[in-house]
Order: structure tokens, then C-alpha cells, then sequence
């Protein structure tokens, strides 16, 4: 099955954002940056699984929408589990770091990590917990623009990770 950009589900899940605080800035490509990362749950009623977070440089990409997902992305979508993704991540040589929450991410609540590494691009994925395998999150965010202190707050999509069959009902 084929990794799909789920728009229907859009419009319900618009209020879900994320924002990042850029806590370390330099022109230097060697130096080492900064972030905090603050997913805000804005939803009704959809929780989110643990969040995983890569930050890294360009040439790392956690899914291709029309592609089959691999096992890490699998295991998020389905689970809810991030250590698989993570875990992929970190071997990736131009993968700076990856981490995962420990916690769910109820609605209305919020979650924050920090991340830092020679990465100018950040990716980050969580399962959208009322689904079988729907998850929603961010592929390779530039923020070689983002200067020190400044606040960015982006709204993200919804994905279908195509590894099960959509068997979900109204009901």
C-alpha cells in the first residue's frame, strides 16, 4: 500500500500546531543549533501519540507520499510507538539527532522537547491515536531562515500510512 496525503481529514485537524522556539542561531553550517519544539494538541478530541523528532541536514526524509512506509514509520502510524523511527533516524549520516516524547499528547495539551545538533531541517511524526494508521507531522522543515528567539507556528496535515485497511466507521 501507498503512503497518502489524507486532505479530508485537514479541515478537522487545522487546529493541531506545532511551534519552535530557536534557541541558538550561527552562519557557521558547523555549528551547532538549537530548539525547542512545543506540539500543541488543539483538537477536539484526537490524541497523539508520542512525538518523534529528527533534526538533520537535507538528504533525510522520513516518508514520500505514493511510497510504502517503512517499519519505523509503520510502527507510529499503527502503535503509536516512535522507537523504530528513531532508531532509523539516528543511522542516518546526516541525521544530527532524533528523539522521542515519552508521553502522549492529550487534546488541548502540550508537549515540548528540545533538540540540537549541526541539522537545519527538522522532520517529526506521531500517530493520531483514534485511527488505525493515520499519523500527522512535518517532513524536512527548512529553518535555516529562523533567526535566534524567533517563534514559528505552523498548522500540520494529516497522513494515511496505507499499512492497514480503513476499516474505521462513524460510529
Amino acid at each position: 500500500m501507498q503512503l497518502t496525503k489524507h486532505r479530508n481529514i485537514f479541515l478537522a485537524f487545522a487546529g493541531a500546531l506545532f511551534s519552535m522556539l530557536f534557541a541558538g542561531c550561527s552562519d557557521d553550517e558547523s555549528a551547532v543549533t538549537g530548539y525547542e519544539v512545543v506540539i500543541q494538541n488543539a483538537t477536539a478530541n484526537q490524541p497523539l501519540s508520542p512525538v518523534a523528532i529528527v533534526l538533520h541536514r537535507a538528504g533525510y526524509q522520513p516518508w514520500k507520499i505514493g511510497d510504502p512506509a517503512d517499519i519505523g514509520l509503520e510502527m507510529i502510524a499503527e502503535g503509536g510507538d516512535p522507537g523504530q523511527f528513531v532508531t532509523a533516524a539516528q543511522a542516518n549520516p546526516v541525521v544530527a539527532e532524533a528523539i522521542a516524547d515519552s508521553s502522549p499528547v492529550a487534546p488541548g495539551g502540550t508537549a515540548t522537547l528540545a533538540i540540537r545538533g549541526l541539522g537545519k531541517q527538522l522532520s517529526l511524526a506521531t500517530m493520531l491515536v483514534r485511527t488505525n494508521d493515520g499519523f500527522t507531522g512535518l517532513d524536512s522543515l527548512d529553518l535555516s531562515e529562523l533567526l535566534v528567539g524567533q517563534e514559528l507556528r505552523l498548522p500540520i496535515v494529516a497522513y494515511e500510512s496505507g499499512t492497514e485497511a480503513n476499516t474505521e466507521t462513524l460510529a
